[in-house]
């Protein structure tokens, strides 16, 4: 207590700049709408933390009082002193330190998009939209060197600097095949300076035989890339779990484990100090994106006679069925699982 208590600080600045121009131009009779943007935007982060602690400043200062002397500025630390001795300002002075970790992360993005109504199918008018873009993501860690160096009480964690880029492509359609029935088409190509291309798709479906009723439905496909963190991030955090070793208050194997703990090297008396094990998770510059595939279908049922009434304006009644299934998630694995697998029998 005589250190005081862990102090936060984080300054934050964003800034965001958008440019761009829109415009109409017509092809005979028919018009179109056209516009083309760039965008940049960084976010800036810098963390202090007072009243931390320097793991080998206490380490020396609570081993040979000879070799603390030869080190300039240590000063021997006594813990036991109690209320009439207590930690002195010299003694904090040596083994606390502020610590400063700084990140940055900036996105630009060049973009161009048109859209309009190609031609005629009666009295009806197929709309279209189609569009490039390109964004280019950095990202930026430098955390303290105490926290580099595991030297810090606070996480270990790795300096990260990184970027990639995205060219992407898009089409999509509209199209009122009859007044009671259309269909959407969408398609989108992707190249991503991490793994390459990948080519997604969407079609959909709007049927409203009678006025108050309509039928929809759509599928569709998607991925998520992973992000910075994910390709090239290393951290570490104190996860709470269960060695079966030896649990916190429960010394030697649970049942089932004896041999696998055995076979780890585990002592028969092994007992886990604290219900919080020193855990690293790093990034996989080798990953694939995510992968789906979903759909939905559903109704709506709006029935005319409840427009306009003193207790209703609109009524709607709808249901909808929805099924998502991911491919190739991306994800830390359990902790917990990784720990129990290197002792099952």
């Amino acid at each position: 207590v005589e250190v005081g208590p862990r102090i936060y600080n984080q300054d934050v600045d964003t800034t965001y700049f958008n440019v761009g121009f829109d415009g109409l131009f017509n092809v005979g009779d028919r018009g179109f709408n056209w516009n083309v943007d760039a965008v940049h935007t960084d976010n800036k982060a810098d963390q202090t933390f007072y009243n931390g602690y320097n793991l080998q400043h206490i380490a020396l200062a609570l081993g040979d009082p000879g070799i603390c002397a030869a080190v300039p500025g240590c000063v021997p630390l006594d813990l036991f002193g109690g209320q009439s001795e207590q930690i002195t300002p010299q003694m904090a002075d040596w083994i606390t330190a502020i610590q400063h970790d700084a990140s940055k992360q900036v996105l630009d993005i060049l973009q161009a998009n048109i859209s309009g109504d190609m031609f005629e199918i009666g009295d009806r008018e197929p709309g279209f939209a189609a569009g490039v873009e390109h964004r280019r993501y950095q990202g930026d860690f430098n955390p303290d060197p105490l926290r580099q160096d595991g030297e810090s009480q606070d996480s270990f964690a790795a300096p990260v600097s990184a970027d990639y880029s995205v060219d992407e492509g898009y089409a999509e359609m509209l199209v009122p095949w009859a007044k009671q029935f259309s269909t959407d088409f969408a398609l989108r190509y992707s190249n991503y300076s991490t793994f390459g291309g990948a080519t997604t798709g969407k079609a959909g479906f709007r049927w409203q035989p009678v006025e108050d009723f309509v039928f929809r439905g759509t599928y569709s496909q998607g991925f998520r890339a992973p992000n910075l963190g994910e390709l090239y991030g290393l951290t570490q955090f104190g996860a709470t779990l269960v060695d079966h070793c030896g649990s916190t208050g429960h010394p030697g194997p649970a049942p089932g484990f004896e041999a696998g703990c055995a076979a780890q090297g585990a002592p028969p008396n092994f007992e886990q100090a604290n219900t919080q094990i020193t855990t690293f998770t790093g990034g996989n510059p080798n990953l694939d994106p995510e992968k789906s595939d979903n759909y939905n279908i559903g109704a709506v049922w709006s029935p005319s006679w409840a427009d306009n009434l003193s207790w209703s304006s609109k009524l709607d009644f709808e249901v909808d069925y929805y099924n998502y299934k991911v491919k190739d998630a991306i994800q830390a694995p359990d902790i917990q699982a990784v720990l129990d697998a290197l002792i099952e029998e």
